[in-house]
C-alpha cells in the first residue's frame, strides 16, 4: 500500500477515535454531574466520606480535559475539511490549539 494511502487510513482512524473519545467524555461528564448531585445530597447526612472540596479536587480536571479534546477535535475536523488527508500533520492541529489557547489567555 502506498504511503499516501496508509497516511489517509491513519488520519481517518485518528479522526474516528477522537470523535468517539469526545462523545464518551461528554457522557462521562454528564454521569459525573448526576453522581455528584446524588453524592452531595447524601453527604449532608454523612461526614466521614469525601468532602465537596476533595471531590472537586479529584474530578475537577475532567471539564478541562473535555474542553481540550472538544477544541482539538474541532480544529482537527476543520483541518480535514480544508486539507487532503495525505497532507495532514496532526502536530499542526496541536499547534493551532496551543496558538488559540495562548490568544484566548492574553485577552
Amino acid at each position: 500500500m502506498p504511503s499516501d494511502q496508509q497516511r489517509t487510513l491513519i488520519i481517518r482512524e485518528i479522526y474516528r477515535t477522537e470523535s468517539i473519545y469526545v462523545e464518551q467524555l461528554a457522557e462521562l461528564i454528564e454521569l459525573i454531574n448526576d453522581a455528584l448531585q446524588l453524592f452531595t445530597k447524601s453527604m449532608h447526612r454523612r461526614n466521614e466520606l469525601f468532602s465537596g472540596k476533595q471531590i472537586i479536587t479529584l474530578l475537577g480536571d475532567i471539564a478541562e480535559i473535555f474542553h481540550f479534546q472538544q477544541t482539538f477535535f474541532h480544529i482537527f475536523q476543520r483541518t480535514i475539511e480544508e486539507t487532503q488527508p495525505e497532507d495532514i500533520l496532526v502536530s499542526r492541529c496541536f499547534l493551532r490549539y496551543v496558538s488559540l489557547s495562548l490568544l484566548c489567555r492574553s485577552d
